[in-house]
């Protein structure tokens, strides 16, 4: 096995007996470029960690390729994960926890070990806290890693088979329910651990962070698209209504301008009118004239 330049005899690794003595475990390498290997070990190694963490596999890096070791399920879901901070940092190079990313969560849904839930983006925005300070510190006490990505039905299984996935629904006094929330659309909270236990613990803490702003998880049903798809038609009716006011306002203002155009061409025409007929009076001085014909005719 290659480490950089180096070669890695796998016959004078030393498996120790116990939990992870099992047919499955093993070490293996992958190749990243040296952007994916920055982004992926972090600063100071805290994504490493993170990754590691969650995913309950060892990682190490020599070079710009990585060694990775655990059971067959941690593997896949530590590699998973990595192709998921590729996704998201290949599409937004300024946060790679941005949620306008789109990341296919398939593979992940495959191992078992993330959990969705589906939220307005407002709201997820307000659980993460200011500079995702909730997350970070849910996922060091939980072993976990979170990120949002953008509610697809492409790059994930059937929301309403998938029994790993949950939805948010507002219930506060508010009637109706704060559209603007979900004026930002909907993204997908997921919430990866290889422990089961770990997993939960963390749906947990995040259901009680919901609760602080009024909504609560239910098991998914897409009510949220149904409010997203009534705030856009609420959106439609009022741009249509605004079509026609600008519409008739326009019409009224050509009338008043072709009345105006009217007035103003009698005014002009009425002012420059003068008689092209000679005055029948015998005075000489057609302003001293004393008869009407000027005036009647």
């Amino acid at each position: 096995m290659l480490l950089g330049n180096r070669v890695l005899d796998k016959s004078k690794l030393t498996r120790i007996p116990g939990d992870i003595d099992n047919d499955d475990f093993d070490i293996e390498m992958i190749h990243l470029d040296p952007n994916s290997t920055r982004y992926t070990t972090g600063q100071s190694g805290t994504t490493k960690r993170k990754l590691r963490g969650a995913a309950g596999a060892f990682m190490e890096f020599f070079g710009v390729s990585a060694a990775i070791g655990g059971r067959k399920k941690q593997r896949d879901i530590l590699k998973a994960l990595i192709s998921v901070l590729k996704t998201i940092k290949t599409r937004q190079n300024i946060n790679f926890r941005a949620p306008n990313a789109q990341v296919d969560v398939r593979p992940l849904k495959a191992t078992g070990s993330c959990f969705t839930i589906v939220c307005p983006g407002q709201l997820a925005r307000l659980a993460a806290g200011k500079h995702g300070f909730f997350f970070r510190r849910l996922e060091s006490e939980t072993q976990s890693f979170l990120f949002l990505n953008a509610h697809s039905n492409d790059n994930h299984p059937n929301y309403r088979e998938d029994p790993s996935c949950m939805e948010a629904v507002y219930t506060g006094m508010k009637n109706p329910a704060p559209l603007e929330s979900a004026k930002d659309g909907l993204y997908d909270l997921v919430i990866v651990a290889s422990s089961p236990e770990q997993r939960e613990q963390a749906v947990r803490q995040v259901e009680r962070k919901l609760k602080v702003f009024d909504y609560a998880m239910q098991k998914y049903t897409g009510s949220l698209e149904q409010i997203i798809e009534g705030l856009e038609e609420r959106e439609a009716a009022e741009e249509e209504r605004k079509r026609k006011q600008r519409e008739e306002e326009e019409e009224a203002a050509a009338v008043v301008d072709v009345a105006a155009s009217i007035l103003s061409l009698r005014a002009s025409d009425s002012s420059s009118y003068r008689p092209s007929w000679g005055c029948c009076c015998p005075s000489s001085s057609s302003s001293s004239c004393c008869c009407c014909c000027c005036c009647c005719c």
